[in-house]
């Protein structure tokens, strides 16, 4: 179990994996403690939301209905909102597999095509095109690919992302097999922005699932480190810096668990 709620898919080791995992760790870890920061995704704005999943459209295994959630949009590099950046949408659906057992979705800025979804896409705009989760997980007992879009003629940096809990517009989930079309998943409803310290204690992490979801293949397992030590590394490895749940979230003024 992982200190914020949720259960992380196991990890498989031998071969590779037992010695690319320290090398990874470290650096990541390395690079968190220098930047007093994520080690990637530095940059970001975080929301209390609603998470609402379509019961007639989800892939068969993943959580259905309606969930409170939290929602960070992010740059990969920090850099500022004039460059061009690789973009990020962090969704945790609080409590999608029973009480304290979260699902957390990770997304990056890529292309819309079959090929285009599985590489980085560096964007000034969130909505200039398809976010994507990149690399599969095992859903039900196929492999899929989550996605996210905002949509809007207009671009919308970072800086402009609370117009969207202003406006209660939607950030659109999509799901597809690696080779299909996007399909509907759901939506997720920004609302209150958390503070900026509630913002650095969230920890969203790609291997925390809900059971009959796991992210799979090598690259996953690979980066499966990152995460952790890039935890550490911005906590100073041992800090107690207790992590953001978000189970006991309030529906106005929202109150945060801390776990």
């Amino acid at each position: 179990m992982t200190g914020s709620g949720g259960a992380t898919a196991p990890r498989r080791s031998g071969g590779l994996l037992d010695v690319v995992e320290p090398v990874t760790a470290a650096a990541f870890r390395t690079a968190a403690r220098l930047r007093g920061a994520r080690a990637f995704h530095p940059r970001g704005r975080a929301f209390a939301a609603e998470v609402v999943l379509d019961r007639a459209t989800a892939p068969p295994g993943f959580p259905r209905g309606r969930y409170r959630g939290i929602v960070r949009f992010s740059r990969g590099a920090g850099l500022p909102d004039a460059v061009p950046d690789i973009l990020g949408i962090g969704v945790r659906i609080v409590d999608a597999g029973g009480p304290h057992v979260h699902q957390d979705l990770l997304m990056a800025s890529t292309g819309w095509s079959v090929v285009g979804r599985r590489l980085l896409r560096p964007s000034r705009s969130f909505t200039s095109g398809v976010l994507s989760t990149i690399l599969p997980y095992d859903v039900g007992g196929r492999r899929v690919l989550i996605g996210a879009r905002v949509a809007g003629d207009r671009p919308l940096a970072l800086a402009d992302v609370d117009v969207l809990a202003a406006a209660r517009r939607p950030v659109e989930l999509l799901w597809s097999t690696p080779g299909g079309l996007w399909r509907v998943l759901g939506e997720v409803r920004p609302d209150v922005p958390l503070d900026d310290e509630a913002g650095r204690r969230l920890d969203l992490d790609p291997f925390r699932t809900v059971p009959g979801v796991e992210p799979v293949g090598l690259l996953n397992a690979l980066r499966r480190p990152a995460y952790g030590a890039s935890r550490a590394g911005r906590n100073g490895d041992g800090a107690a810096t207790a992590p953001l749940d978000g189970t006991d979230a309030t529906e106005e003024g929202r109150s945060w668990r801390v776990g």
